[in-house]
């Protein structure tokens, strides 16, 4: 992975032509061909057209499976943290909580805090 910075705007040199050719939405008005040529064809052709949709199409696939993952991980750690508020109200201490939800015991600790929930450590 190579990351620039694409507020460089100096088009006399190949490196500021290419970043220009990458911001640039119109094929017309870049000035690498080759890519110029590659962008016409995805925006003004019926393959293209298809090309991109079928893109688009598998990277929303790709987006919805990586969103339900963080979804289920979310939805479980704040099941982890309810359980932890119980165990906590009743009497448990931060280090047996830890142990027993596999909740980092400073995260243990915060909830009894937040929670308004005497602890011992």
């Amino acid at each position: 992975i190579i990351y620039i910075n694409a507020s460089y705007k100096d088009n006399t040199t190949i490196f500021g032509q290419l970043i220009h050719d990458f911001m640039c939405s119109d094929p017309k008005d870049m000035f690498i061909p080759e890519i110029a040529e590659c962008a016409d064809e995805c925006k003004n052709t019926k393959k293209g057209e298809l090309s991109m949709c079928k893109a688009v199409e598998e990277y929303a696939k790709e987006y919805a499976k990586e969103y339900a993952k963080e979804y289920a991980k979310e939805k479980e750690l704040k099941k982890t943290a309810e359980i932890a508020v119980e165990l906590l109200k009743a009497g448990q201490s931060v280090t047996f909580t830890s142990t027993i939800t596999k909740l980092a015991f400073d995260l243990v600790k915060q909830l009894a805090i937040d929670n308004n929930i005497p602890y011992t450590i």
